[in-house]
């Protein structure tokens, strides 16, 4: 035989690529490569085998650019196999060829159209391609088409899941996440993407950790740094993800995840302008994109210096693009009995360890049986101690989060319910869609939003004397209705330490647990002032994604911008339920924020003994605390009209020890006595009140603005 420099006659593509296979089976790498070279010199069908085996070979030792070269020199002299045609697809990919990766991936499926590798593959270049080329898009179809011709395929389940969430579409990527779990339970994308998709800050570390070694291994492709940002930004890294976002922005400036993940990013930073901004651009691109204009909805309501009319109409935008269902559902006639025992549905995402599920405790447990059949529709994305509590108070429990919302609203008709409650609004899994197709003959907005939902579809918006004062100047799409003390029933948790004592002599400690998208400029300036005028006081913000030292760093900075001496101020991180109500044990006096109330963390603040000093607003979300306190008679002394009052408000009651001493230890008698603590009663009255839309109902009326149960 000759060296293997010497070209061979005839079959010599053949025997040279033998010997390679040879060589390569008993560890003689490189003889093995330079043997299948030779091969692939030689012409022919055989040249073409010979370079086949180099790609393979050269692919093995990580060489995925002198692999891909091998195969396209193949392909030259004859066609390759489907398997190689696919792995020639996924080097392109991994490479950053985008459009070679299609081309091959093309091929592979026309030889085999079951060959997963290529399907991957197409999918995910199409994913990383050029989004004013329609290819996510096509990358959508493509993906379909994929799990329909391999229904049992994990990755590709996953791949997409990945191009729903790319689509910022939240409910089709949890679905299609967690069947490729089904499929594989050990699927780490999978399983990655749908921990940050339940919004879990503990998961969102290893998620992390993995689309960083997926971009070390899998190429420098930009639907990686994508899911990178919006898992950063799940932990509370928002510099990292803002970083990561600029990273695909300068390379697709139109791609939706990276400016949606940016908008929320710009909100954390108390940014809900730039937020508001980013998600027009969003809009702009995707009008049908139903999450971006809910978000935009939602964050308005944190503008400092929008009017009611403006922020109505962001709101009142999202039904004008989605308020008509394509299809109603069919409902059944209800009989119209006025006393008829009646069916109740709740609607939400947040039945768990979140302010809607303190908020429903007493509720769903003080509920009449006779007088009322409760139904409860989850959306919830994590099971918790807490939802367990709520399921077992609820006769029936429906976990719905993978129903699409026009399937969701075709089963509530068809149980007969007579009154449908959303208790969500605009936040996160909301089911206004499902409220669009009118299942239920009536239809209120209550406890989970703090604005108008904007909805035709819905008739009733349910709130309270204290914060929705009569021609109070709140805008409504809905009907405004009241409760006689306060739209919020609060169930204090059992774990709840103690009120700690305070010295009266130590400096003031001002407070805020509020998250951080609050601390809009003009409460740290009001903040800046209080603290000015109280000599040696300092200020402790307690709030997720403070334990990360570059968001802590960045709150600083905006401190110090605002004229707060930052060395008097103590930033803490997230913490556990418990602990965090016993660290108000180190706050003389909680500071709220406007234009965006406290409503829970009003609740713990007063329920902990600290008292909370705030600005009573216009809205309904910038009166929530003031409708607390004014339920425990001290509106007058601890809510301010304006910015002037809210300062003087804390400053006087820095100065007064003994009084800051006094409240300390009647806040929580207070609130335990007060309306907004007693659930029977509180419950009787909802009843009343969802009696009184019912009878409307049968005599073909709404009920008048101002209704009172």
């Amino acid at each position: 035989m000759s060296e293997p420099g010497t070209a061979l006659p005839g079959t010599a593509g053949g025997l040279w690529q033998h010997l390679g296979d040879w060589l390569h089976a008993r560890g003689r790498q490189q003889l093995a490569l330079q043997c299948y070279r030779q091969g692939a010199r030689a012409g022919g069908m055989r040249a073409a085998m010979a370079a086949r085996q180099l790609g393979w070979r050269l692919l093995e030792q990580g060489r995925i650019d002198d692999a891909l070269a091998a195969w396209q020199d193949a392909q030259r002299h004859a066609q390759l196999d489907a398997p190689t045609l696919g792995q020639m697809a996924r080097c392109s990919l991994q490479s950053g060829q985008f459009e070679p990766a299609q081309h091959w991936a093309r091929q592979a499926l026309s030889a085999d159209s079951l060959q997963a590798q290529a399907w991957l593959a197409l999918v995910e270049s199409l994913l990383d391609g050029d989004p004013d080329q329609g290819q996510l898009e096509q990358a959508l179809a493509q993906g379909l088409a994929a799990v329909q011709a391999r229904p049992d395929d994990a990755p590709l389940w996953a791949a997409l899941g990945t191009v729903h969430l790319h689509r910022c579409d939240a409910r089709q990527a949890t679905q299609a996440f967690a069947r490729a779990l089904q499929i594989d339970p050990g699927h780490l994308a999978a399983r990655h993407h749908l921990a940050v998709l339940a919004g879990s800050p503990a998961a969102a570390q290893a998620a992390v950790d993995h689309f960083t070694q997926a971009l070390a291994t899998e190429g420098d492709r930009t639907a990686l740094w994508a899911s990178l940002a919006w898992a950063q930004q799940t932990l509370g890294d928002v510099q990292a993800a803002q970083a990561s976002c600029d990273t695909v922005l300068a390379r697709q400036p139109r791609h939706l995840l990276a400016l949606f993940t940016l908008a929320t990013c710009r909100s954390a930073q108390a940014d809900p302008a730039g937020a508001v901004a980013l998600l027009d651009q969003v809009i702009t691109l995707a009008p049908t994109l139903q999450t971006a204009c809910s978000n935009r909805a939602f964050l308005a309501t944190y503008l400092p210096q929008a009017s009611a009319a403006q922020v109505m109409a962001w709101h009142r935008a999202w039904n004008q693009q989605f308020g008509q269902p394509d299809q109603p559902c069919t409902r059944p006639a209800l009989p119209l009995e006025p006393q008829a025992r009646l069916k109740v549905g709740y609607v939400s995402g947040d039945l768990g360890p979140h302010p809607v599920g303190y908020l429903m405790q007493q509720v769903l447990a003080h509920h009449d049986a006779n007088e009322v059949e409760v139904h409860v529709f989850s959306l919830n994305r994590q099971p918790s101690d807490m939802s367990d509590a709520l399921r077992r108070l609820v006769p029936h429990w429906h976990e719905v989060l993978s129903v699409p919302p026009d399937e969701l609203a075709q089963r509530i008709a068809d149980m007969g319910l007579h009154i449908l409650v959303d208790l969500s609004g605009h936040t996160s899994y909301h089911r206004l869609q499902t409220f669009v197709h009118k299942p239920a003959p009536v239809q209120v907005s209550w406890v989970g939003y703090f604005h108008s939902t904007g909805l035709d579809a819905i008739d009733y918006f349910i709130t309270d004397p204290h914060t929705s004062p009569a021609h109070g100047g709140q805008l409504f799409s809905e009907t405004p209705v009241c409760l006689p003390h306060s739209r919020f029933c609060y169930a204090p948790p059992q774990y709840a330490p103690a009120v700690a004592s305070r010295p009266g002599d130590a400096p003031v400690v001002f407070g805020s647990f509020q998250r951080t998208d609050k601390l809009v400029q003009p409460v740290l300036q009001a903040w800046a002032a209080i603290l000015q005028a109280v000599p040696g006081s300092r200020l402790l913000i307690k709030a997720g994604g403070l334990q990360v030292p570059d968001q802590a760093q960045a709150l600083m900075d905006r401190l110090a911008q605002a004229g707060i001496d930052t060395a008097r101020v103590t930033l803490r991180g997230p913490s556990g339920h418990a602990d965090m109500l016993a660290e108000w044990g180190d706050v003389d006096i909680a500071l709220d924020t406007f234009p965006f109330n406290g409503g829970i963390t009003t609740l713990e603040a007063l329920w902990m003994g600290v008292p909370v000093v705030t600005l009573a607003g216009h809205s309904v979300v910038a009166r929530q605390s003031t409708a607390l306190l004014a339920n425990l008679g001290l509106a007058d002394e601890l809510a301010a009209p304006d910015e002037a009052g809210y300062i003087l408000a804390a400053v006087s009651l820095a100065q007064r020890a003994e009084r800051r001493q006094a409240l300390r230890q009647q806040l929580r008698p207070l609130l335990a006595a007060s309306p907004v603590c007693q659930g029977e009663a509180f419950t009787r009255d909802l009843e009343r009140l969802y009696r009184r839309m019912w009878v409307a109902h049968c005599a073909g009326q709404r009920l008048p603005a101002w209704t009172q149960a």
